[in-house]
């Protein structure tokens, strides 16, 4: 018994102190020092311009992250605005980092504005950020050779949007479409992985005219190594003015399925139902619906 107690004490004396470590640590520990750092790097690596307004901070409970106010994105060459959020939050999981995995327990924007923008010319002001537009890794020296990229592989348990705002403008034709009080959350995103997703918004569009407020959720499955993707049970719902229906109330519930690398798109248990002020009644289902490109 005296050697369980001694045990437990011992227990508790070295968690106590690492309690207290962390503490002293958090104290003294200023992320703001790595802000240059940070900034540099999204310079070298895209060639837009980071600005960080706030703070950035460490987070030790309920778990580790970090915590950054008040940051902005410039557009492509550092011209003009991207996107800007009020507030960054990322946890991570320790264990998965030793095998060479970020596992990020959640992140959650606050604040977000982006503005996508397709040029006259087709261009856009994000193409840039693809991957196939990252800088080419360093030539190996003459007889050395090439050290293989370190594998490491990233993984989401949950992402959160707050407040929102996403713009996307089409130069040549004078279209946009405006999403604001954008909330979303989601599920795992990872390799295989199978979630939930549930979002809300306004969305107001120019030519066509269109204000509507949108909610909807699904279940979802993705496969990243093929670029396809599958939502379950959706169901989503919209209410407001559309051209020629004011005072539209619209539902939509069914299954969808993309696989790019078969031309396939699937659509199946698909059921529509709407109304207008002016009196239109309408409801449609369709049980099975395949696009391929023969039909």
């Amino acid at each position: 018994m005296k050697v369980l107690r001694y045990g437990a004490i011992g227990v508790t004396a070295i968690v106590g102190l690492a309690v207290l470590a962390i503490g002293v640590f958090a104290l003294v520990f200023d992320a703001n020092r790595y802000k240059a750092d940070l900034v540099g790097i999204v310079q070298e690596k895209t060639g837009r311009v980071l600005a960080i307004d706030g703070n950035l901070r460490l987070t030790f409970f309920p778990q580790i992250g970090v915590v950054i106010e008040r940051l902005a994105l410039s557009g492509p060459a550092g011209a003009g605005k991207f996107a800007s959020v009020g507030e960054a939050r990322l946890g991570l999981a320790l264990l998965p980092l030793l095998t060479g995995t970020v596992v990020a327990n959640h992140v959650e924007l606050a604040d977000l504005d982006v503005e996508l923008v397709k040029r006259a010319d087709g261009t856009t002001n994000f193409e840039d950020l693809a991957p196939s537009h990252g800088h080419p890794a360093p030539a190996a020296s003459p007889g050395q050779p090439a050290e293989p990229a370190a594998a490491l592989a990233l993984e989401i348990d949950a992402i959160r949007l707050r407040h929102a705002t996403i713009v996307w403008r089409d130069e040549a034709s004078g279209r946009s479409l405006r999403l604001t009080g954008f909330d979303a959350r989601t599920g795992r995103i990872a390799q295989g992985a199978r979630g939930q997703v549930e979002i809300a918004t306004r969305v107001e569009a120019s030519e066509p005219t269109l204000k509507v407020d949108l909610k909807g959720s699904a279940g979802y499955r993705l496969d990243f190594a093929r670029g396809a993707f599958a939502f379950d049970d959706v169901d989503m719902r919209l209410a407001g003015d559309a051209p020629a229906a004011v005072g539209l109330v619209a539902m939509l519930r069914g299954d969808v399925e993309v696989d790019p690398a078969r031309d396939l798109v699937d659509i199946a248990k698909l059921s529509v139902a709407l109304t207008t002020r002016d009196g239109l009644d309408l409801k449609a289902s369709m049980p099975k619906l395949r696009l391929t490109p023969t039909g």
